[in-house]
């Protein structure tokens, strides 16, 4: 008989942009703690995971003035 693979979900944790801010670090060297907040709203959030944090700071970052 044919075993069922059951299938782990995993779920990140969600943080708001304001405790992402206390650890501007975890984005790069250089990055402020005003930056994330700026990316955050940029792109008109104000919580995400881990893995989404990372992607808005990085495409704030990579943005040219007038873009």
């Amino acid at each position: 008989m044919a075993e069922k693979v059951k299938d782990e979900v995993v779920v990140e944790d969600i943080y708001a942009a304001e405790e992402f801010a206390q650890r501007p670090e975890m984005f790069g060297d250089g990055v402020r703690d005003y930056t994330v907040l700026a990316a955050f709203r940029y792109a008109g959030k104000d919580k995400a995971t881990k893995t989404e944090a990372l992607e808005i700071v990085a495409r704030f970052r990579d943005k040219k003035v007038g873009e």
